[in-house]
């Protein structure tokens, strides 16, 4: 049995599927596998992957009989894992266009055995444009090993994250099964690392050792809510912070799914905890967004006036010689 399975959910990416099993299978680590879910593409995505999988028996592919939408399949991809390789100790999501060096899943799974209380390690993260790989160190940062207490660092994860790329870390098997499936909300990764956090210690390491492309679900709503459901819930419509809320205090409060050690009368105050702390994020974005603008018309600014600076000039020196 796999130590470690990698979950790949594909959708409509024949083209980068191939480079992206190249990833996944040329890491440096002998004891994993990988589970590949097509979500009905309505393209030959499947049948790259089927016959990458005829010489690779790491490769499991299979294919849902209709579309699923990217969360269910996350879902699905996960649920597969633990029914073909139940005694597998880590796992990782992964994403038509995103590639890892070679050493990520080594140096991630001996992050994870330093760390006994973390829930998830991942490296520093890097951009791939035109073909090229860019490595920025000062973008994507985060962690909280040094924050034992669990409603501490809900606030910490909720105001700090990036939650994108950090969603597709190593996780441990046993928080996984104790956390329950990702939300089927919108933005429902920043819902699952926060949640998360309330079972473990985030760890990045130093490296840059994960890229992602240039493919994006996209910021509109509307959008967002095409790629991630076949068939959008209700609740999808509600204002975000409010779906979040809600499915916090159905799993927590009403459904009594609980991490380790937090009492359901601690717990009623988790969704509070976490709606202050997502406007106070909300809040600082918006002051950053506002510091950005006014820097940019300030630089429009003396651009425009650079042109009459020399007209400025003549016109102070003619001043002069007339009030001579």
């Amino acid at each position: 049995m796999p130590r470690v399975v990698l979950g790949f959910p594909m959708y409509r990416s024949e083209e980068l599927v191939s480079a992206t099993l190249d990833s996944l299978l040329t890491l440096e680590f002998d004891d994993y596998a990988v589970v590949a879910i097509d979500d009905a593409s309505p393209d030959g995505t499947f049948d790259v992957a089927r016959r990458r999988a005829e010489t690779d028996p790491r490769l499991v592919v299979e294919a849902n009989p209709r579309r699923l939408g990217m969360i269910r399949n996350w879902n699905r991809v996960l649920q597969r894992a633990y029914e073909l390789f139940p005694d597998f100790e880590y796992f990782a999501w992964a994403s038509d266009n995103d590639f890892r060096d070679p050493t990520w899943l080594p140096k991630l799974v001996q992050a994870l055995e330093a760390e006994p209380n973390a829930a998830i390690a991942y490296s520093k993260f890097g951009l791939i444009k035109g073909g090229t790989r860019e490595a920025p160190t000062n973008r994507w940062l985060f962690e909280s090993t040094t924050v034992a207490d669990r409603i501490e660092r809900l606030q910490k994860t909720t105001e700090g994250l990036r939650a994108g790329p950090m969603m597709y870390g190593l996780h441990r098997r046993s928080t996984l099964e104790r956390a329950g499936n990702v939300p089927e909300v919108l933005l429902s990764d920043v819902l699952f690392l926060c949640h998360l956090s309330l079972y473990g210690t985030f760890v990045q390491i130093p490296e840059v050792l994960w890229y992602r492309g240039a493919r994006t679900t996209g910021g509109r709503r509307k959008r967002q809510r095409a790629a991630l459901f076949a068939d959008p819930p209700a609740t999808t419509y509600l204002p975000v912070p409010l779906q979040h809320v809600l499915w916090l205090f159905r799993t927590l409060v009403v459904e009594g799914r609980l991490p380790p050690g937090l009492g359901r009368g601690e717990a009623v105050h988790v969704p509070e905890v976490y709606l202050k702390s997502w406007v106070r994020r909300l809040v600082g974005r918006g002051e950053k967004a506002y510091r950005k603008f006014v820097k940019r018309r300030q630089r429009d600014l003396r651009r425009r006036a650079r042109p009459l600076r020399p007209v400025v000039r003549r016109a102070r020196a003619l001043a002069r010689r007339v009030g001579a």
